[in-house]
């Protein structure tokens, strides 16, 4: 672009040229979330040839029987053994339910009304083409001195599971990878923020379970109260 302007030391007019340099915006980052259709088989296929295509954080969507829509998410790899990956609920099930109809903690997990509604509630609603890559697992807790074994193809998670930690009542158990804030930790019931039970009993009393909270930090819980509930199971 020209322009005259008068020089400051002659005061006479001169013509010069002006070049308009236009600013760089700035650099943004875009993230795409990609969607593929696949079925079960692949997917149990993808994790036993340790490719690299599941990754802890992927998300499948699938339908239960009554018609439910529901969303796993990839928690951890080979947890307990060589070629599987945990599989959570991102979000709880529509119905809350009690730990216990009575009020204690006694007997744990293995002896709980939660573990009864799974296996014989929730467990048949689960698609069969699902169900033949559930890998049955043996949970081990020990509470007030007694060991108590259980043989589980769905479970709730455990306080160490998603916490980490110290945590003597879950024997074995490991930290899933998903778990590693508050945020990761959170699970809504429609839309909103809820608390849901974890499979460890409160060793300091009689009557309470472990639960998150809805911001994602660690509590307990009567065993009677009626909460949100959100299982895994090992997929291989």
């Amino acid at each position: 672009m020209e322009m005259i302007i008068k020089c400051p030391d002659c005061g006479k007019n001169m013509k010069v040229t002006i070049e308009e340099v236009k600013k760089k915006p700035d650099t943004v980052t875009l993230t795409q979330k990609v969607e593929s259709f696949s079925t079960w088989v692949e997917i149990a296929e993808e994790i036993k040839s340790c490719s690299g295509e599941i990754l802890v954080g992927d998300e499948i969507s699938c339908a239960l029987k009554d018609g439910t829509k529901v969303t796993f998410v990839v928690a951890h790899i080979n947890p307990y053994g060589e070629n599987e990956a945990v599989l959570v609920l991102k979000d709880c099930l529509p119905d809350r339910h009690v730990m216990n109809e009575e009020c204690t903690n006694k007997g744990g997990w293995r002896d709980s009304d939660m573990r009864t509604y799974l296996k014989d509630k929730i467990y048949p609603l689960l698609p069969d083409d699902l169900k033949e890559h559930i890998r049955t697992r043996i949970i081990v807790q020990n509470h007030r001195g007694e060991e108590l074994r259980s043989e589980d193809d769905i479970w709730l998670l455990s306080r160490t599971e998603v916490f980490g930690g110290n945590n003597s009542v879950d024997v074995g158990d490991v930290h899933f990878d998903l778990f590693n804030d508050e945020k990761s930790r959170v699970k809504q019931i429609d839309g909103e923020t809820a608390w849901y039970s974890l499979r460890s009993p409160w060793s300091s009393n009689t009557t309470n379970f472990a639960l998150v909270y809805n911001n994602g930090s660690e509590y307990n819980n009567f065993a009677s109260n009626s909460i949100g509930v959100s299982f895994g199971f090992l997929f291989a």
